[in-house]
């Protein structure tokens, strides 16, 4: 059984079963009323008695969390349920409509504690009642729809890919794919590749925190665009320190860094998925319509499929990620023209302890922060390959794509509402284009963001890696994507 993690987001007070009072207008004098002048409510003149004895203000509930109808997050919560009016001594109490997936407790002084049980909670309304010492109450109510999305499609599971290792050996490579129900079209292919650490089950199942980042992880927004708009979906392994993936929590890309000293090639891997999963579904990729994204170490793997790949791949979104560097400071991977480059979005966090937003060692930063997150106990001997490597800026990653795209420095800038203010950070969109080549260059960067993808519906639990709530990042990218399809 899962754990059910459910995270409130409480905005503005909400008013219920607040009454009104009428008032009654008494003519002074009959006959000073005014003459009806045909209007079907006659004009009077007249006096409004103030409130009596015993004409308090009506009781109501005046604060209660928002309906909650996010992706799986965090329990226990708890919230303060203020009151106004009444005559005082108020008693609280709490129920549910359905049992399953939270238990609902309030104490004398209202306040509410919303715990996790085992199970999915969907359509599940929370009542709260509230009496006075008049025996006089009211109600109010918030709803909790929090199931997790149901994809529809078929998730086609460990699917083997052969190639050489360059010794004379063979790997075995797997991925994932997902195909949507209904679609007998042709459908545009999107690859997603983990960070390093990450594997692929990790980006569309539903976890429980011990077993990975996250609960429901954000890059399971793109089951969702599956199954409405049709997009079959891949999710592939990257290989562990023995050129292996049965290790799963080891596994990374080789990013083209030049001093990570990798000689395994996952460029053909990628290249060769396209025509792989079109004949697994029997002609079902459109290959005019080929997109990847990567996150962390797969965004920086996704930098050198945008520099080196074969194939003509419309746009790529790279996300937590820096260019990869070399040992001597010069760019590792080839240089491609602008109209061999795909268009390509790029995320960043400039406040990311991961990713240094400004340049360096990413592999160095994640030592420090498993460190700090263990109590200062050094990671397994398996991390440590990991730490070659650096990567340039984000300014500087910025920079060279729009000298590769032939953008110019120009940006339509688009700044996002802070929806959540209290998840410390701000997203803005710089969008560049080059007008010959139809190219485009779009970055978002989250002032303030940690090592995570920006999320509305999917929440990330680290305590280190707080996540932006205001936007989607998935569904910008796959806008990005449907804007440069064929």
């Amino acid at each position: 059984m899962k754990l059910l993690y459910i995270l409130f987001i409480f905005s503005s007070a909400l008013f219920l079963n607040a009454c009104d009072q009428s008032s009654s207008f008494y003519p002074t004098d009959p006959a000073t009323a005014a003459p009806d002048n045909g209007s079907s409510t006659p004009d009077f003149t007249g006096e409004v008695p103030g409130p009596g004895s015993g004409d308090e203000t009506p009781l109501s509930i005046t604060s209660l969390p928002d309906d909650l109808s996010r992706g799986l997050a965090f329990l226990p919560e708890t919230h303060t349920i203020s009151t106004e009016g009444g005559s005082g001594g108020n008693s609280f109490s709490v129920s549910l409509d359905a049992a399953g997936g939270i238990n609902a407790a309030i104490d004398e002084f209202g306040e509410l504690t919303l715990s996790g049980v085992e199970g999915v909670i969907s359509n599940t309304t929370v009542t709260v009642t509230v009496e006075d010492s008049d025996g006089t109450t009211a109600n109010a109510q918030f709803n909790v729809d929090v199931a997790p999305y149901s994809a529809q499609g078929a998730m086609v599971l460990d699917q083997e890919w052969t190639q050489s290792d360059g010794s004379g050996n063979d790997l075995t490579r797997h991925y994932d794919y997902y195909v949507p129900s209904g679609y007998s079209s042709p459908m545009p292919l999107v690859l997603v590749l983990h960070g390093a650490f990450g594997n692929k089950n990790e980006q569309h199942e539903i976890l429980e925190p011990e077993a990975g980042f996250y609960v429901d992880p954000p890059t399971r927004r793109w089951l969702q665009i599956a199954d409405e708009q049709g997009v079959i979906v891949a999710f592939p392994n990257g290989l562990g320190i023995g050129d292996d993936d049965t290790e799963t929590s080891t596994l990374f890309w080789n990013d083209c860094r030049g001093d990570q000293l990798r000689s395994r090639d996952d460029l053909a891997f990628i290249d060769a998925l396209p025509s792989e999963i079109n004949a697994l579904t029997s002609g079902k990729i459109d290959s005019a319509n080929l997109f990847v994204m990567g996150i962390s170490n797969g965004g920086m793997m996704s930098y050198r499929i945008a520099r080196e790949s074969t194939l003509d791949w419309n746009a790529i979104a790279a996300t937590v990620a820096n260019e990869p560097q070399s040992a001597s400071g010069s760019e590792p991977c080839a240089t491609p023209t602008a109209n061999q480059a795909p268009s390509m979005l790029m995320l960043f966090s400039t406040a990311d302890t991961i990713m240094p937003y400004a340049g360096g060692n990413p592999g160095i930063a994640l030592l420090e922060a498993m460190i700090e997150e263990s109590g200062g106990t050094p990671p397994p001997p398996s991390f440590y390959p990991l730490v070659l490597g650096s990567v340039v800026s984000g300014d500087d990653t910025i920079s060279q794509w729009q000298t590769i795209l032939g953008t110019g420095t120009s940006a339509t800038t688009t700044g996002h509402t802070d929806l959540v203010l209290d998840d410390g950070s701000t997203a803005t969109t710089y969008s560049y284009s080059n007008s010959t080549t139809g190219k485009a260059l779009e970055v978002i960067r989250v002032d303030g963001g940690k090592h995570n993808l920006p999320s509305r519906e999917f929440i990330t639990p680290d305590d280190y890696r707080d996540q932006n709530n205001d936007i989607e990042a998935i569904d910008h990218i796959w806008h990005f994507f449907q804007s440069h399809s064929n």
